[in-house]
């Protein structure tokens, strides 16, 4: 009868806690809604695949929306939904930014043998 009674009640104890997972994750769920996603700068240049030199260059242009900083001069901020938009949108900086970067004349030559991969 022993073996029986610690049976049920360990029966009792694992419905218990699979009820208070359930609760906890509902919570953590709530939680992560109620507060804004963002990314560090760094964290947004490893997820377009760019410098961060260049990401940064894209957040002062206002090529990214929803990106900010907190104070002047302060850090980056960038929600992640912000980040998804640009991905859907653009997956490279373009020929244009990298131009501008490289201090080269924006003619169409040059970006054409920009996008064929040879550098004037």
């Amino acid at each position: 009868m022993n073996t029986l009674l610690v049976l049920r009640r360990l029966r009792i104890m694992a419905a218990e806690l699979t009820t208070l997972a359930e609760e906890l994750e509902g919570q953590e769920a709530a939680a992560a809604a109620s507060r804004p996603e963002v990314m560090k700068l760094q964290e947004f240049a490893d997820a377009i695949r760019v410098c961060v030199d260049t990401a940064r260059e894209l957040c002062v242009g206002g090529k990214v929306p929803g990106a900010f900083q907190e104070r002047a001069g302060g850090r980056w901020k960038i929600p992640r939904a912000a980040v998804e938009a640009y991905l859907a949108g653009q997956t490279t900086p373009g020929p244009q930014l990298v131009a501008a970067r490289a201090g080269k004349r924006e003619s169409p030559d040059y970006l054409r043998q920009l996008s064929r991969g040879r550098q004037a």
